[in-house]
């Protein structure tokens, strides 16, 4: 309805569906707003509205003193700078100034300025890095974690996940280029891998394999044939990145 305020929580039950196959039209009535409106949403013009102005006062940007005058000289000149990086560079010659506990707010303002004054983005979609491990569980996946990190330290990630335990333990140590989103419960279809092993099991289907080494060295070539062009067809959801932009990441 015009003038109707929609809610985050509409704006899930519409990108789910919209997830799962359905048309904008329908996907719109199911979230209970006009087609107008999930227009927006998928060209990523549709914000939700914010609420009053806080009257309190905010943490004091840690920053505010080095940002303009060093930080933002680094990357103008080296845009592809980490915030791990620049964070290393300041701690040292501020060492009573800057703390690890600091660094998640210099990897937002970062990241803001990247979008806000950065260079053009490079569409680097379809990279894939695969590892094979013996068990599905929070030892493996804190190794799968590190390795991840260590790989691709460039940059900051986002790892869609799902809610299983060893996902959400808290014995887990995240890397601190590495951040979660957790997707909906019970909602595999929302996410991209699912696809991706579809891919796989249609490639393996109606093969035989005398024993468990020749199924792996199967799945090893069919890995390493897969192109940029493949994986990023299996995984490039616009509404993945809507998702992300709503969620604030």
């Amino acid at each position: 309805m015009p003038g109707q305020r929609i809610n985050s929580k509409q704006i899930q039950i519409y990108l789910k569906a919209r997830a799962s196959g359905h048309p904008r039209a329908t996907a719109a009535a199911k979230g209970g707003f006009s087609v107008r409106t999930a227009e927006r949403i998928d060209k990523g013009e549709h914000r939700p509205r914010q609420g009053q102005p806080r009257d309190w006062r905010t943490r004091a940007d840690p920053y505010a003193e080095v940002w303009e005058s060093e930080v933002v000289p680094m990357l103008e000149k080296e845009p592809r700078l980490s915030p791990t990086t620049i964070f290393e560079y300041l701690q040292p010659k501020y060492p009573d100034k800057y703390t690890r506990s600091q660094l998640r707010t210099l990897q937002k303002r970062v990241k803001e300025w990247k979008g806000a004054r950065g260079p053009d983005k490079e569409v680097r979609s379809g990279e894939s890095c695969f590892y094979e491990f013996s068990n599905l569980n929070s030892t493996c996946f804190q190794s799968f974690l590190e390795e991840f990190s260590r790989q691709f330290s460039d940059a900051v990630h986002t790892l869609q996940l799902d809610n299983a335990p060893f996902h959400t333990t808290r014995k887990l140590k995240i890397p601190e280029n590495i951040l979660f989103f957790f997707q909906p419960s019970y909602s595999p279809e929302v996410n991209p891998i699912e696809r991706f092993w579809q891919f796989l099991k249609d490639a393996l289907g109606g093969q035989g394999f005398e024993n468990l080494q020749e199924l792996k060295e199967r799945v090893g070539v069919v890995l390493n044939s897969m192109s940029k062009e493949i994986v990023r067809s299996l995984t490039g959801w616009d509404y993945i990145l809507q998702a992300l932009s709503l969620a604030g990441l």
